[in-house]
């Protein structure tokens, strides 16, 4: 067999996972797949039909320190993994890319991109369904998913709520959380973000 023939046996071992956690509102209150889980079900099925996958080569593609509000500087780390999955029996290899991203106040971003990565080329690479798209909804490590309450603000703390404008346009806690997501990388409430976008201002200025 091949190794299309074997990720085919994989699939129809292994055809969806649904997500296992949530994270606390300060990181953004959203629910995710996470490694161990994905790990586990893919270990097994593969081990099954003989097909073995394996990192061979990282790529950094970006790197660079975010500083909160609060004073707490993350690390970013974005990498592009390349793994190799091997049909035991013939030899037979492929090769497949992943993207990963990690953030972290520590040591752990590269650790944390590096998951990502492995956890999007199995997923990807064995078509798994894991009940959301990133066209309908935001990403799924970085903000809030429908059925959380409330989300904290990632450098103040404070419950995001939605708000209406001097100017009379009102916008959800959801949608607020979403554009700090894009311009930030984070949930922020509306007062942080205006803090970040004056800080910018003034860094520029000088």
């Amino acid at each position: 067999m091949s190794v299309a023939s074997k990720l085919v046996a994989v699939m129809g071992l292994v055809t969806n996972l649904s997500k296992d956690g949530v994270m606390d509102a300060r990181a953004g209150g959203y629910s995710y797949l996470s490694e161990e889980k994905t790990t586990s079900a893919m270990h097994e099925a593969f081990e099954k039909v003989g097909l073995a996958i394996m990192p061979v080569r990282w790529d950094k593609l970006d790197e660079r320190d975010d500083t909160t509000a609060g004073g707490t500087i993350l690390h970013n780390v974005q990498l592009l993994g390349t793994f190799v999955l091997i049909d035991k029996d013939d030899g037979d290899k492929v090769e497949v890319q992943a993207v990963g991203e990690g953030r972290d106040a520590g040591d752990k971003a590269c650790n944390k991109a590096m998951t990502a990565a492995y956890k999007y080329v199995l997923w990807q690479s064995c078509m798994i369904s894991r009940g959301d798209d990133p066209d309908h909804q935001a990403s799924e490590q970085t903000t809030a998913t429908a059925h959380v309450k409330s989300v904290g603000c990632a450098d103040c703390g404070v419950v995001i709520e939605g708000k209406t404008t001097q100017g009379g346009k009102s916008y959800t806690a959801q949608q607020i959380v979403a554009y700090a997501v894009k311009d930030f990388g984070r949930p922020l409430c509306s007062a942080c973000q205006w803090k970040l976008k004056e800080s910018k201002k003034s860094a520029a200025a000088t």
